[in-house]
């Protein structure tokens, strides 16, 4: 036995070790485990083992570690592994008592994070509120970064229960109170990440995009670009923008995503899987079926391994792989696939849970598109009862669910078409209310598929055209029909009114939060609710908004109710802007179908095509491959796909529909914005029994509508007569050195600026131009001239024609281009690339744009309506005829088109006719037998 002496040294000694000990605790819990998760494991691992040495080992320290460990397995994605050792650590440093209690408190609150994972939501919220309670009375009322991540964990807890407005106040609270703090957190992108998630649940999908352009711009400032924790805000900008319907945008979020959480755990774990889920969801929306397969294959198995066969992350996954497998026609596998998830959902939710009524809907769709509708019917009711044990009638999520039955009914012919029709009007009214009334009155993915499930229902019941016609043009909706309006200010009203209108604007709120509120309760197991109070409170608020509204239009203030920025037309609208010689033709994607409406001032008729939304886009893939101008010689015009798309969207309209029309606006969505409608190709018998083929620009002039919505804009003067101003904007070809200001965008754009061809032609065509037209007044902006500054300084009156002979830039087409651009010079204030967003802040209220330059109608990008590029943003500027092309165009041949439309024009044709009578006469030159990728890329855009 040792003396007392000899026992106080080793007491001594002891002590030191366990400070050293605690020390190199405490700096490995400043490390970052999430940046190079094995290495942090393996060293975690040699620590526990010296921790565990005396004889007596510290329970704090011993807990601590364990707590570092298991975060460490936590960001290499074992989640089995990290729950272990935050068990073991709770137990340690639970008997480590008083002095331990703070590090009790972390460990619980990660402990409670992996509960969340399980679907253990009643622990991880009792686990948080302990933690927040904790730090705000450690904290004192100062900043705190415990005190900030409790918060920030109370917020996805709120979440889970459907507190909505409380996640976000807490997630607001506590993305501030880290974001002051030195240093930020390195969490803080996880918890700006969350915001996105809240935000878009709440219904608020612009103010989530704005949280996460926001956020990243942050994470810049806080993390390297290929830090771990950058993932989580990455893959929530993937998941937002894929339910916006903008997969391309969302594929290179989710792949940035997952590979900077692959790069920092040395391989793939359930959370990069669950991103290249992510990914593969975009892949299909996308149409890349089979490569999304590919993915979910491989990302499955370790789902399954970690999280296990019926977590959440799973079971998504595999509904994923069962839309692509039912996409690619293998439809027993996908209706196998999806059965399994509802049989498992139905195993693991209650009644009431969106993920369980989810499965249904999901089976619904497949057996529906499988032609196995009795299978469809039977899941849509159960999806539709189990809804309704939570939602109230008017919940856009139940419509959804209601508009597709009554869709399935429609195609087994089950009621009369009067009940039909009655039920979907019913349907509509509601749906359209719920849009007036909602916070952003946006139309996503489950609204646009439920209006085209009514407007099939309406199109083949037939009893009632103009109410197809109204739904139609929501399933079509885009953002070229939605121009914000300001509300009408109400500084001036006495106080009566403005409380009259306050109120109105307070009951609208409440209804959304009401709606809101249920949407973010059925995602959580354990909610509590009752759904007759749910009823009653509609039914309240609904009632007192009808009085509200009736007071408001008897005291004459309804111009101040909040804009609605879209407002669908009527027949009527349609026929004060045609006149008698023109029609308009409207060809629109219905899920997996094709809808066409014709008008004219005599006739309306709307039909379902044989047409598949497939099969469409396969021939207008075909017939854009073979209009090629690179490969023209040798490429064969694909005159069998020109003509099934005729036979698909004129051929089933009524005989000679088009006969005494000279002028045919046609507003197209989906892959038939693509095309140029001038391409589609009929087959005649002539009286001596012979076939011969005609285009469609043979029989009749063409215009494109970017939306039906165009319709509405004030005609101006269709002869050239009076032209006030003629600016021609021709800038200098390339390679001279007048693009040295581009250089330093990068070297590779500088070498494709460089290797533009040059445009010998556009200045002579410009000055051709002018002689035509003979305007009032010309101004040519030649080579180093055509500034944007000096385009910008130009005053353009009404009724003036503005051509630019450069080249066209397309999105992606230069490092960082992100929008479509013209060519013009650069200056010592600009760059020489006028962009799309640049086009749309001038004032330019021009009767023409010419814009003879290469790829003019393009979008802005893939995931973009047609025409949302440069002819757009002309359009907002303030141009009335937009000339612009498809796709590459000849120099010579864009120079004749362009001289002799404007020729017609000026002739007093109506400009789908000037551009009719302009390619006949191109054509004609060569005997008729100019390959259509010359001439077909040019087309009239606007009215």
């Amino acid at each position: 036995m040792a003396s007392p002496a000899s026992a106080q040294n080793s007491e001594t000694s002891a002590s030191a070790a366990v400070s050293t000990l605690a020390q190199r605790i405490d700096a490995e819990e400043e490390a970052d485990a999430s940046v190079d998760p094995s290495a942090s494991l393996a060293g975690r691992k040699l620590l526990l083992e010296e921790a565990l040495t005396p004889d007596s080992p510290d329970p704090r320290s011993v807990g601590r570690v364990h707590h570092l460990i298991g975060q460490a397995y936590f960001h290499l994605g074992d989640v089995e592994q990290a729950f272990s050792a935050f068990q073991s650590a709770e137990s340690s440093l639970a008997e480590a008592g008083a002095a331990a209690r703070a590090d009790l408190i972390k460990v619980r609150s990660d402990l409670a994070v992996i509960y969340n994972y399980k679907g253990e939501h009643e622990k991880a919220r009792k686990n948080f509120l302990d933690a927040l309670a904790f730090w705000e009375e450690k904290a004192a009322g100062k900043p705190h970064l415990e005190l900030a991540t409790a918060l920030n964990n109370v917020a996805a807890s709120e979440l889970e229960q459907g507190n909505l407005a409380a996640a976000l106040d807490y997630n607001q609270r506590a993305t501030d109170m880290a974001l002051s703090l030195d240093p930020v957190p390195v969490d803080t992108p996880v918890w700006l990440a969350n915001r996105i998630v809240y935000l878009y649940q709440a219904g608020q999908t612009d103010a989530a995009i704005a949280a996460g352009r926001d956020g990243l711009a942050k994470m810049r400032e806080i993390l390297p670009a290929d830090h771990p924790s950058n993932g989580n805000m990455l893959a929530n900008m993937a998941s937002l923008l894929y339910r916006q319907g903008r997969p391309n945008d969302a594929l290179d979020f989710a792949r940035r995503a997952f590979e900077v959480q692959e790069k920092a755990a040395g391989a793939p774990t359930q959370n990069s899987a669950a991103i290249r889920s992510i990914y593969a969801s975009a892949l299909i929306a996308k149409g890349d079926y089979a490569d999304a397969i590919t993915f979910l294959d491989a990302a499955l198995p370790i789902l399954v391994e970690q999280l296990g066969a019926e977590s959440d992350r799973t079971l998504l996954a595999r509904t994923y792989r069962a839309t692509a497998l039912s996409q690619l026609e293998r439809y027993d596998e996908a209706l196998a696939e999806q059965r399994a998830v509802a049989l498992i959902s139905d195993s693991k939710l209650p009644e009431f849970h969106r993920d369980r009524a989810g499965s249904y809907i999901g089976l619904a769709s497949i057996a529906l598109k499988a032609g196995r509708l009795e299978m469809a019917r039977e899941a849509a009711a159960q999806a539709i009862a189990l809804q309704s044990q939570a939602l109230v009638a008017e919940h856009p999520e139940l419509l959804a669910t209601k508009a597709m039955a009554l869709a399935i009914d429609s195609r087994l012919q089950l009621r009369s078409p009067e009940q039909l029709t009655s039920e979907a009007k019913a349907l509509l009214m509601i749906m359209q209310r719920n849009l007036g009334l909602s916070q952003n009155g946006a139309i996503g993915q489950r609204e646009r598929k439920a209006f085209a499930y009514l407007a099939e229902v309406l199109l083949r019941a037939g009893e009632d055209l103009e109410t197809s016609f109204l739904a139609l043009q929501y399933v079509a909706f885009s953002r070229l029909d939605s121009i914000p309006q300001a509300d009408m200010p109400t500084d001036g009203l006495d106080k009566q009114d403005a409380d009259l209108l306050r109120q109105y604007a307070e009951l609208r709120s409440e209804r959304t939060a009401l709606l809101d509120a249920a949407s973010g309760r059925i995602a959580n197991a354990k909610a509590e609710f009752s759904l007759a109070d749910d009823v009653a409170a509609v039914a309240a608020i609904d009632r007192k908004m009808a009085v509200a509204e009736q007071q408001i239009k008897a005291a004459g203030l309804t111009k101040y109710l909040p804009v609605q920025t879209f407002q669908p037309l009527q027949f009527a609208d349609v026929n004060a802007a045609l006149t008698d010689s023109a029609a308009v033709l409207m060809a629109t994607e219905l899920n997996d179908q094709v809808a066409v409406f014709y008008i004219d001032a005599d006739k309306k008729t709307g039909v379902l095509s044989d047409l598949s939304a497939r099969d469409t886009k396969q021939y207008v893939d075909r017939i854009r491959a073979s209009v090629d101008p690179l490969t023209a010689a040798q490429t064969a015009f694909d005159e069998e796909a020109a003509q099934k798309l005729y036979q698909g969207l004129l051929g089933v309209l009524p005989s000679g529909i088009l006969e005494g029309r000279s002028e045919l606006y046609y507003v197209a969505n989906g892959a038939l914005d693509a095309l140029p409608f001038s391409l589609l190709s009929a087959q005649e018998t002539g009286p001596d029994g012979e076939t011969s083929a005609h285009f469609l620009i043979d029989k009749i002039g063409l215009a494109q509508l970017p939306s039906i919505q165009f319709l509405k804009r004030a005609g101006g003067t269709e002869a050239l007569g009076d032209v006030g101003l003629f600016l021609g904007i021709g800038a200098a070809s390339s390679g001279n050195g007048d693009y040295q200001t581009l250089a330093s965008r990068s070297a590779s754009d500088a070498r494709v600026v460089a290797d533009l061809p040059a445009l010998p032609a556009s200045e002579k065509e410009l000055r051709d131009l002018a002689a035509i037209i003979n305007g009032k007044k010309t101004a040519l902006l030649l080579g180093p001239d055509a500034t944007e500054t000096a385009i910008a300084a130009t005053m353009v009156p009404p009724q003036s024609i503005i051509a630019f002979a450069t080249h066209g830039l397309v999105s992606g087409e230069l490092e960082g281009l992100k929008e479509p651009a013209l060519l013009v010079a650069p200056d010592d204030q600009s760059d020489g690339l006028l962009t799309v967003s640049e086009i749309a802040k001038l004032s330019l209220p021009a009767e023409w744009v010419i814009l003879s330059a290469c790829n003019s109608a393009a979008s802005i990008g893939p995931d973009d309506p047609g025409l949302s590029g440069l002819a757009e943003a002309f359009m907002r500027a303030g141009g009335r005829h937009i000339l612009a092309t498809h796709w590459i165009v000849q120099d010579d041949i864009a120079s004749m088109l362009t001289l002799e439309t404007l020729k017609y024009a000026g002739e007093g044709l109506s400009a789908p006719q000037a551009l009719q009578r302009a390619i006949a006469s191109v054509r004609a030159q060569s005997d008729g037998k100019l390959h259509p990728a010359f001439w077909a890329p040019f087309m009239v855009i606007g009215r």
